[in-house]
């Protein structure tokens, strides 16, 4: 059974020598099957438990440095932390001009070797649904 789509998990990450120096936090599932899916994980180069309890668990890790991540780094566009994973989507927000996310855009295409129109598909959409929400916000 995969317990992925059901966890919740906040993430902040920072870089290092070594990789990427991940803090995981889940709630609402089974602590020990999350564990388990970190001992098994041949990405995961280290990790180890910081809290655990009946609902949730904190867990430190170290991993490679993700495309993604080091997109958002080389275009000047950091990822604000946390980051959430839900139901297989991960969120995160980013704070840039349009020329920064353009470079962003770029890069992501690059790393994933797909077309820029779909890397900047998605950053538009994201602008977009920014927008809507500020302006509902605001009301």
């Amino acid at each position: 059974m995969d317990i992925m789509p059901r966890v919740h998990l906040k993430l902040n990450s920072g870089a290092t020598d070594d990789g990427l120096l991940d803090i995981v936090e889940t709630r609402g599932t089974d602590p020990d099957a999350i564990v388990r899916r970190f001992d098994d994980a041949p990405e995961v180069r280290s990790h180890d438990i910081q809290h655990s309890d009946a609902q949730s668990v904190s867990i430190r890790a170290l991993t490679p440095v993700p495309e993604g991540y080091r997109a958002s780094r080389v275009s000047g566009t950091p990822l604000n932390a946390p980051a959430q994973l839900q139901n297989g989507w991960l969120h995160t927000e980013v704070t840039a001009a349009h020329e920064r996310l353009s470079q962003f855009a770029d890069k992501l295409a690059a790393a994933f070797d797909v077309n820029k129109s779909t890397a900047s598909g998605v950053l538009h959409r994201v602008e977009r649904r920014i927008i809507k929400e500020s302006a509902l916000e605001s009301m």
